[in-house]
């Protein structure tokens, strides 16, 4: 990769969202290969400001199959270099169900070189939805690096035990799944604090979340902070938990895992590429279950456990020079090292 012109195009990337940390991430990967690395956030720029970047490039890798699809449609714009996706989450897991939304998908993925997607699941439903992938997709999971400490001005409530949610507020998000096996838990519990921590993507969801956490004192929502600032919420909670309806592979979980908090997740595909339950984390199929293994994953002893072949399993097989061996090793079919 030393040397290469990589134009990456991604929908967003000034914003805190998990399309910009996936980019910062991959860019930084690059980089560190020797790549040289254009970054064109198409949500956020304007369209034309990408015709001498593209010009310039020898590769175009995109995020996110369906956002990329459809705005290189509407700008009619056509990718002649080597061209490689990375899948996002909903393009996989929602976009796909939809059949106007797979038609675009599937124009843009008959002219990849490589389609990359992070877990089996999603290689699988992609093979089924798009047969013609068969020999072009790859599974590379995520990576996270282990945090370095950094000074922070936010203020966290004390209580225990400190549940956190990092999400952007978002329908899929389903924030709101165990909120009443929250209430039940906070008689037992009275020093119970969730955090909810995210972009505000959906007003809806947002004047939702605004509502609760006025309405219940040991509720509290904090906007979207620097990826480096994260490790204070980290540091704060004692369970990470994930609501979600659909995800890719989220991201928060290795990182609430490379922090050694215990993670506590809806049972989806994307959360049990991560997960194995009452091994390296606890998996809940309804809100019942939840309140049930939070009470046990609680315990000193098996919090210790779990929270220990958690972080392990993320320095061994979600570490960056992992992820990047893998690019690398796709970059390299088609150019010179």
């Amino acid at each position: 990769m030393k040397g290469l012109r990589i134009l990456f195009l991604t929908p967003y990337y000034d914003s805190s969202r998990g399309n910009s940390i996936t980019t910062r991430r991959l860019k930084k990967l690059f980089e560190n290969a020797g790549a040289i690395v254009h970054v064109f956030p198409y949500e956020e720029e304007r369209g034309e400001k990408i015709l001498p970047l593209l010009s310039e490039a020898e590769v175009v890798h995109a995020l996110h199959i369906r956002r990329t699809a459809e705005w290189l449609k509407r700008k009619n714009i056509t990718i002649e270099q080597r061209f490689f996706l990375t899948s996002g989450g909903t393009d996989v897991n929602e976009d796909v169900e939809d059949k106007q939304k797979k038609r675009v998908m599937e124009q843009l993925l008959r002219q990849v070189d490589q389609l990359i997607v992070f877990t089996a699941d999603a290689k699988e439903r992609m093979q089924v939805s798009f047969p013609f992938l068969q020999e072009k997709i790859t599974i590379i999971p995520q990576s996270v690096e282990e945090w370095h400490e950094t000074k922070s001005n936010i203020f966290l409530p004390k209580g225990y035990p400190n549940i956190f949610l990092p999400a952007g507020l978002r329908e899929v998000k389903d924030i709101f799944y165990v909120f009443e096996e929250l209430k039940r838990m906070s008689d037992t519990f009275p020093t119970l604090r969730w955090v909810i921590a995210g972009e505000p993507l959906e007003k809806k969801v947002f004047h939702q979340v605004k509502e609760v956490e006025n309405a219940y004192p040991w509720v509290h929502y904090y906007s979207p902070v620097p990826q480096e600032e994260m490790i204070s919420f980290y540091h704060w909670a004692d369970v990470v938990i994930n609501t979600s309806i659909s995800e890719g592979q989220p991201l928060t979980i290795l990182e609430a895992m490379i922090s050694k908090v215990a993670v506590l997740a809806r049972n989806i595909p994307g959360n049990r590429s991560v997960i194995r339950h009452r091994d390296n984390g606890y998996l809940f199929s309804q809100p019942k279950e939840f309140s049930t293994y939070l009470k046990e994953i609680l315990n000193t002893e098996t919090y210790r456990q779990v929270t220990e072949r958690a972080y392990q399993d993320v320095r061994n097989y979600y570490s960056p020079k992992k992820e990047l061996e893998k690019y690398r090793a796709i970059y390299q079919r088609f150019f010179s090292s």
